[in-house]
């Protein structure tokens, strides 16, 4: 078993865990079903890239951690009961401290477009990162990569459960900022949001954490292109922010955890 297929296998028993003790927010019976056919997946994903061996099998098992994201994220959002007002009045009050909403709002329209661009490239960023490595550094790198980045994005996932919040654009008192009509990529984003996402904001962002995590691994064997992702990897983060994603500290906090990771997995 490869060291991320157990980092996976972790979190899922640390959701079932949680699931089983209806704690720490408490599930009707009908989430619990739901929480534990994606477990299940997750389990039963594991199992089945153990028999990927050799060839176009391995490469296949290289690329199985995208299918854990995915039901990593799905599983952890059926955790989100109620948005705690507390914890959101405390990071929007940071964001209107540092006046994020005009900030957001004088943004230049081309600006505005590549933030947005950057944001929605999240889901670009993460194939092109570990494909970049893989070329550059040979497919055994792929290990070093999803350690990395599989770890921060689950820590992210697994955080949701305690603190539960709303990304600042879907409350009353921090609307999503004007965008001279809304751009084609901003309404890109939202229909994203709106089919695919879970309407809860994650803390730390898994945004930042991910796209930066992305950087790290890469750079940990080639700098340069590390240093192209750690410029994307900037660009995702203050999208979040400046869209109205996700708070200030979401991304500081996303950012950090990225580093924590990296010193410990990819250092270690």
């Amino acid at each position: 078993m490869r060291s991320f297929e157990a980092i996976f296998l972790v979190y899922l028993v640390y959701l079932a865990a949680l699931a089983a003790g209806n704690r720490p927010v408490p599930l009707s019976r009908d989430r619990r079903w739901r929480v534990c056919a994606w477990l299940g997946a997750g389990g039963g994903a594991v199992l089945a890239a153990q028999r990927l061996r050799g060839g176009w099998g391995a490469g296949l098992r290289d690329l199985m951690p995208f299918c854990y994201i995915l039901i990593g994220y799905r599983s952890a959002g059926l955790f989100f009961v109620r948005p705690s007002p507390r914890i959101e009045t405390w990071l929007e009050g940071v964001d209107a401290r540092l006046g994020i909403a005009r900030l957001a709002a004088r943004q230049p329209g081309p600006l505005a477009a590549y933030l947005e661009a950057s944001y929605l490239g999240i889901h670009l960023l993460i194939p092109a990162g570990l494909a970049a490595l893989c070329l550059g550094a040979g497919r055994g790198s792929a290990q070093l990569f999803w350690n990395i980045v599989l770890s921060a994005e689950l820590i992210c996932y697994g955080c949701l459960p305690w603190i539960q919040t709303r990304p600042p654009r879907l409350l009353r008192a921090a609307p999503a900022p004007p965008r001279g009509g809304g751009t084609l990529i901003q309404r890109a984003n939202l229909f994203v949001l709106r089919h695919g996402g879970l309407e809860a904001n994650t803390f730390p962002s898994g945004h930042a954490a991910g796209a930066l995590a992305v950087s790290l691994a890469v750079g940990s064997l080639m700098p340069a292109v590390g240093l192209v992702f750690l410029l994307a990897a900037a660009s995702v983060a203050a999208g979040a922010v400046l869209g109205r994603y996700h708070y200030t500290v979401d991304s500081v906090a996303g950012a950090l955890l990225a580093v924590l990771v990296w010193a410990v997995v990819g250092l270690g």
